[in-house]
């Protein structure tokens, strides 16, 4: 599933920016390599699934029985070494004698093991993997569904821009911006709204409140890695949409639009599941967007909506299903900074800034001042600042990006 891949590399995206380990890093390239071989169309919109079963069996594609792995490897060396990093059982580790691939060892430990230098197991572990993908490829293919999701797309968006603020790929953001420019020109309605699919070369179906919570969080976040107020204009607009269309009288919103034809029962999602719910991310939304555009009517409708889930949030035995409200909840409770950059050097900074992970921090900034109202006054002739913020407040500026994580660390 192509929401399954998006979210992935960006939960490993913030991993590697915790913990620096390099098979997170892998992960993410790998992902990202994925996704666009299998499922990106010439439009720059990305298909959202691949079909489990081909020739009439589940995951026939990718398992392996140990003698089908053994006979592709040919080399003895090649086998052992495959056959441990894989967990390659000749009972197999899965079902009906057949081995699933999941990493049981990390190249650290295979070098350790074989006595190699890490450089030539990883050149090991790439002919390896050569070999079964070159065999895997001879295989029936998969269906894949080629319907184009606006909600789905837009978490590839954030998946992209958590990759490029990781690992610094300016090819990952440039790949964004096209994800974006398509729904955009592609997926877009005469009234400013948006459409849900896109197949065949045209657009149908109205989007629904998923669709416009996922694609403000994305033109979110790409103002805060570009800083381009464009994006963040079409954030704003598509808010202004959103609560228009499917703002219900409690303060949710419903799960399909105002102009579609009436249901029986409207239904307001609020529990996170395989994807986050659209109520969740639209109070998210409501709390950043509102904070960066220094808009309290925003701000304060997405405490009230968190105010509201809160009874239902410490009443369950299922904390999982609310993980989108419980981390809206920690920004509330816990300091959570506006980080204003500006200056000829503010994209460089920015991403210097954002290649640490901190979840409870917001950013601006700009080669100007912009139009935003945290940004007046900060710009500096001939210097570029780093400002940290909470609640409008600032410390004193700082040039060096280092310096400024600290102020992060101490608190206002």
């Amino acid at each position: 599933m192509l929401y399954d891949n998006a979210q992935l590399i960006s939960l490993y995206a913030k991993a590697f920016k915790f913990t620096g380990k390099e098979a997170y890093r892998d992960v993410i390239i790998e992902s990202i390599l994925f996704a666009e071989r299998e499922l990106l169309d010439k439009t720059g919109g990305f298909y959202s699934s691949i079909d489990a079963d081909s020739e009439g069996e589940e995951g026939s594609f990718y398992i392996w029985t140990k003698d089908e792995f053994d006979s592709v490897l040919e080399d003895d060396e090649l086998k052992r070494i495959g056959g441990d990093l894989y967990d390659i059982r000749p009972s197999g580790n899965w079902e009906d004698g057949k081995n699933i691939l999941h990493i049981s060892k990390d190249a650290n430990e295979l070098a350790e093991k074989y006595d190699f230098g890490i450089e030539e197991i990883r050149n090991k572990i790439l002919q390896i993997n050569t070999k079964l993908f070159d065999e895997r490829m001879k295989r029936e293919r998969p269906s894949t569904d080629d319907k184009i999701l606006t909600s789905w797309n837009a978490l590839m968006i954030k998946a992209y821009l958590d990759a490029y603020t990781a690992l610094g790929n300016p090819v990952y953001l440039d790949k964004a911006v096209e994800i974006e420019d398509f729904i955009t020109e592609s997926m877009g309605k005469d009234d400013g709204g948006l459409y849900r699919t896109f197949k065949g070369g045209s657009a149908a179906i109205n989007a629904f409140s998923e669709d416009y919570a996922l694609m403000i969080d994305a033109n979110l976040k790409l103002y805060q890695v570009t800083f381009n107020e464009n994006y963040l204009d079409k954030a704003v607009d598509l808010m202004n949409y959103t609560l228009d269309k499917f703002e219900s009288e409690d303060g949710y919103f419903f799960f399909t639009s105002k102009d579609d034809p009436p249901l029986v029962a409207q239904n307001k999602e609020v529990s996170d599941n395989v994807i986050p719910a659209s109520n969740s991310i639209m109070a998210k939304n409501l709390y950043s967007l509102g904070t960066i555009t220094a808009n309290d009517e925003w701000v304060d409708k997405s405490m009230t909506m968190l105010s509201g889930m809160y009874p239902e949030i410490m009443n369950s035995n299922y904390p999982s299903y609310y993980s989108n409200w419980l981390q809206l909840m920690a920004n509330m409770i816990f300091p959570y900074y506006e980080v204003a950059i500006v200056g000829e050097e503010s994209m460089a900074k920015n991403l210097a800034m954002q290649k640490e992970y901190d979840p409870f921090c917001l950013y601006l900034g700009g080669n100007t001042e912009g139009s935003l109202a945290l940004l007046e006054d900060k710009l500096q002739v001939g210097e570029t600042y780093i400002y940290v913020c909470r609640n409008k407040v600032c410390k004193l500026p700082v040039k060096d990006p280092i310096k400024a994580r600290e102020l992060l660390s101490t608190g206002m």
